[in-house]
């Protein structure tokens, strides 16, 4: 995006021309650590949090969390920040306490949901311990013994009632429990 540009004054330029109703709110040190910021190909897995808002502006979507792309994720948790934000205005008629509800219900979601996409990307052995790994233990201990054992965290994630950071403590259960039986075998 801002490839090219030489200082924060060019910066400034680009986003006043680009996005006016944006750049009064985007201070030099951040248009600084822009241009200072190397380019990549594939996304970052980012949190913004754990603050989604400043003054009356919210952040959602992909400017909270970057995720995977072919998870399936990142859409839906923008829904599910939509939703959220949606509710915390019709349960508050004074906007600033709306959006430190809205903040203080999706922040801890957003971080687990960039822990667990951070988790299935990591290559090479430790991808497989940590990712390709526990999904078969997870098919394994799963058929076995459905009713103590979740299925893998890929199929808990598409289950719309859990949220992501109950997702991760059942996975965190289910793997201590594999370990232990593991061990005692």
């Amino acid at each position: 995006l801002t490839q090219g540009l030489p200082d924060v004054p060019s910066a400034r330029r680009y986003f006043d021309d680009l996005l006016p109703m944006f750049s009064p709110h985007i201070s030099d040190e951040s248009l600084q650590a822009v241009i200072d910021k190397p380019t990549s190909r594939l996304p970052q897995f980012r949190y913004a949090g754990p603050r989604l808002h400043h003054r009356n502006t919210a952040l959602l979507g992909d400017a909270v969390h970057s995720v995977k792309p072919y998870f399936g994720l990142g859409v839906n948790a923008a829904f599910e920040d939509v939703a959220a934000l949606g509710q915390a205005l019709d349960d508050s008629p004074d906007l600033p306490n709306a959006l430190r509800a809205f903040s203080a219900k999706r922040a801890g979601e957003a971080r687990v949901l960039v822990q667990l996409s951070r988790s299935f990307d990591l290559g090479g052995w430790r991808s497989f311990a940590f990712f390709i790994g526990p999904l078969i233990l997870d098919g394994i201990f799963h058929g076995v013994a459905p009713s103590l054992f979740a299925p893998n965290t890929l199929a808990m994630l598409q289950k719309p009632h859990l949220s992501f950071a109950r997702v991760r403590w059942r996975k965190r259960l289910d793997r201590t429990i594999q370990l232990a039986v593991l061990a005692a075998a």
